[in-house]
């Protein structure tokens, strides 16, 4: 529920707009639980009674509130999804800026493809949350409850057994909420392995073909896809269950309505047109649990996609700048590496008690075989990577006490590959 706390925060920066689209969907739920009131006295008053003159009136005011309810559509649609698009905008900027402040370290440990569906689909899965997701979910609950205050003030015994299913319903929505989340977390993860074993294959081709590895690689990928097909057979066959054992649930109680009310009228204790708004309410029941069904499915799985994006949002660099630190100015450009140990792994050493001095106008060579730890040298001037022992030094100043984009505005880098 964190989670979702923290996407609707987003969602708060444009709140005059969500505002707009929530009173839309209140008229719009209005204008439901009112119509079938209108149908009742269109049926009682203009139909048994014979009154054409109500009955015209009654069918005017019915077609108003149609299109009344048109326009408030119209309002909630557009200004959901622009409120959504501009969440979406908001998270992928903010998840691509802090990708571009974390340290190397964190790149190193972290996969492609699993940083590139955390910024396209699964911010696309809360996109879909914020936009029309729970302004469904609310309407659904209002639909509910304001159907079911009506519905038992209408008739009490028939309302207790229209509504006799709602705990069942509501305990299958839980269990199934319950066991569907790990799922779909673990079918997003899968699909991000599957991500970057494609860019990584796409990347390598020439190298794959030159080495005869086709076959391999199809196995390889073979294997991952299979893992994400069986995830979500799994997901599947749940959700094909749930969703239609709701539908039959909720639809029961319309059956029973007919049976019992249509006993009533037969017995003068309820009229044609009660018996059919009664039933439209009924109804109207189904919608919104068989909403609901899908509704927890998609807010399952956007609570997942959230969990990843915000792993991203609250990674902390492990190279930032000291609160103390200071500009660095212009330099002279005398570079010294004093008794310097370094290693990407705590116990994995690839510098070990290293001291050199490059003097400005120098031009230095770093010769040794793969591994030796030349390309860690250039990488730890520019503070790409904190050195575990020892220091780097510009013109006699430690590098991790000046800020980091005065000193990397003056290293120039020319990388192998182009960009």
């Amino acid at each position: 529920m964190q989670t979702i706390l923290r996407v609707l925060a987003y969602v708060k920066r444009y709140w005059v707009a969500e505002a707009f689209a929530y009173l839309c969907m209140l008229g719009i739920a209005a204008s439901r639980l009112i119509s079938p009131k209108i149908i009742e006295r269109i049926v009682d008053l203009g139909i048994e009674q014979g009154q054409a003159d109500m009955l015209l009136n009654l069918v005017l005011l019915l077609l108003g509130l149609t299109l009344v309810t048109g326009l408030f559509r119209f309002g909630e649609g557009f200004l959901t999804e622009s409120v959504s698009q501009d969440v979406s905008y908001d998270m992928r900027n903010e998840a691509y800026a802090k990708l571009q402040s974390l340290s190397f370290s964190y790149h190193d440990r972290a996969q492609t493809g699993q940083l590139l569906a955390r910024i396209t689909s699964d911010i696309e899965r809360l996109r879909m949350l914020t936009g029309r997701g729970l302004l469904r979910l609310l309407d659904s609950l209002v639909l509910l409850v304001g159907t079911t205050v009506l519905l038992l003030r209408m008739n009490l015994s028939l309302a207790l057994v229209s509504l006799a299913v709602m705990p069942v319903i509501f305990l299958i929505m839980r269990k199934y909420r319950s066991t569907q989340h790990p799922r779909f977390r673990d079918r997003q993860n899968k699909m991000a392995v599957l991500a970057s074993r494609l860019e990584q294959n796409l990347y390598g081709m020439d190298v794959v073909r030159g080495f005869a590895q086709e076959q391999k690689e199809i196995e390889r990928f073979g294997k991952v896809n299979k893992a994400v097909y069986d995830v979500s057979q799994a997901i599947v066959r749940l959700g094909s269950t749930v969703n239609p054992l709701v539908v039959l649930l909720a639809s029961a109680g319309s059956v029973l309505v007919l049976w019992l009310g249509g006993r009533l009228v037969i017995n003068g204790s309820l009229t044609l047109g009660q018996l059919v708004a009664f039933n439209t309410y009924v109804l109207q029941l189904v919608g919104p649990m068989r909403r609901l069904g899908f509704l927890v499915t998609g807010i399952t799985e956007a609570q997942a996609s959230g969990e990843r994006v915000f792993e991203i949002l609250d990674a902390r660099s492990e190279v930032e700048d000291r609160p103390d630190a200071r500009p660095l100015g212009h330099i002279e450009g005398r570079v010294a590496f004093e008794d310097v140990s370094f290693g990407y792994l705590a116990d994995r050493p690839v510098l070990e008690s290293v001291s050199f001095v490059a003097e400005p106008g120098q031009i230095i060579a770093l010769l040794g075989p793969t591994g030796s730890g030349k390309t860690t040298i250039t990488n730890l001037i520019p503070r790409f990577y904190d050195v575990t022992q020892g220091a780097i030094t510009v013109d006699g100043t430690d590098i991790r006490d000046v800020t980091l984009e005065s000193l990397r505005s003056q290293i120039g880098i020319v990388m192998q590959e182009t960009l």
